[in-house]
């Protein structure tokens, strides 16, 4: 299964935020023992990059994003997906960005904890707690 990982749930994740972190951890972590595909753009590297490192530095966001990219296949987003975007109900460009580039790469859903952002999509949109509890066969 070909997962679409979105932002916020890695940065539960980098962040350790709280309660989201533990159904987080485990998506990435199916995605590292390859129980799933988890997929994402050079848009959500780019985003975490940006916010982790006011956070926590450069060293250390260097670090995450190079342990995350051995988990995690950065799929392409292509001038269709931009313009699809730009003319779609998606009120979020980015999200919109991120929706059509999961569409043209063949995701079968997207994971994300602003499921009404995605309320435009034509894939199945899943919370991580919902994901994990849909698709317990992976656990």
């Amino acid at each position: 299964m070909k997962v679409f990982i979105d932002t916020d749930v890695i940065l539960d994740v980098a962040l350790e935020r709280k309660p989201f972190v533990d159904f987080s951890v485990e998506i990435l972590n199916l995605a590292e023992q390859k129980k799933i595909t988890g997929v994402s753009t050079a848009l959500v590297f780019s985003n975490i990059n940006y916010i982790f490192t006011k956070l926590k530095g450069k060293t250390e966001t260097r670090n995450f994003l190079l342990s995350l990219e051995k988990i995690i296949i950065i799929i392409p987003t292509f001038h269709e997906n931009v313009h699809s975007a730009l003319i779609s109900d998606f009120s979020d460009i980015e999200d919109a960005i991120q929706n059509f580039s999961a569409i043209e790469n063949k995701c079968d859903c997207i994971v994300t904890r602003n499921k009404k952002d995605f309320r435009f999509s034509t894939l199945p949109v899943f919370t991580p707690e919902e994901f994990l509890s849909k698709c317990s066969d992976f656990n």
